[in-house]
């Protein structure tokens, strides 16, 4: 059994707090084993994914870039390259394309029964050199692809961002251009309003004017009438009198 490491101490090794490797392993959805009682532990392959991606962090990669990149919770090739990965190579053993299990077999205790000769020695370290190398190209790969799925989401934002912003541009125009028009409707109705009021005082003030003049004309005439009547009930009585009188000196002449 490999060394199991609690996750102080691989925090400590990964030198990072022990709520960042829990964060991690929570955002990543990192395959992270539990004892009996349910605490976490750490073997040497852990911490060095940790060390990728702390180190991908870094250089400035956001956790759901890195989280493309995951298969299953861990750093492997690119989707694209294991499709052009030949079938035999995809069959190989893990021990020969993962530098982390090359290094646990020279790390592994030594059989006193079986002792390990030079030559195998010798072979593990050029296997490891080789598979360093590859990772290396991998690393680069990885870090292209990426690179590409960063600008591809940066595009993807951009054009989201810019319709949003054409949107709501659109939509501001379009408030603006209501707005003006109903305020020119307001003050179209307002100024029509005024003018009928204006109107309607103009021919109350006229009808007025001609109801008081044809009152004056009324009295006038009934003043008129009142005065001639009167004229001529006076003059109606002179002449009733004078007739009366002029009876009465006939009468005594006559007699």
């Amino acid at each position: 059994m490999g060394e199991y490491l609690l996750i102080s101490d691989a925090a400590k090794q990964v030198k990072v707090e022990s709520h960042v490797l829990r964060y991690w392993e929570e955002e990543l959805h990192l395959p992270i084993k539990r004892n009996e009682l349910g605490h976490r532990y750490y073997t040497k392959e852990d911490v060095e994914r940790f060390k990728e991606i702390k180190s991908m962090k870094e250089r400035g990669l956001q956790l759901k870039a890195i989280k493309m990149i995951l298969k299953d919770g861990r750093l492997d090739v690119l989707p694209e390259e294991r499709e052009k990965e030949p079938v035999e190579a995809r069959k190989e053993p893990a021990e020969v394309r993962t530098p982390h299990m090359a290094i646990e077999i020279v790390d592994k205790p030594v059989d006193k029964e079986m002792p390990i000769q030079p030559q195998e020695r010798i072979c593990t370290v050029p296997e490891k050199e080789g598979l360093q190398s590859e990772s290396r190209e991998e690393k680069a790969k990885r870090l292209q692809w990426i690179l590409q799925q960063l600008i591809r989401e940066a595009v993807r934002e951009n054009n989201q961002d810019l319709c949003r912003e054409l949107k709501e541009s659109m939509v501001k125009e379009l408030d603006y251009q209501f707005r003006s028009r109903e305020e020119r409707e307001e003050e179209r109705d307002r100024r029509l309003e005024q003018r009928s009021e204006e109107y309607y005082q103009k021919m109350d003030e006229l009808l007025r004017k001609k109801t008081r003049g044809q009152l004056r004309k009324q009295q006038k005439e009934e003043r008129r009438t009142k005065v001639e009547k009167e004229s001529t009930e006076i003059a109606d009585k002179e002449n009733t009198g004078r007739e009366i009188k002029a009876e009465k000196k006939k009468r005594h002449f006559i007699f």
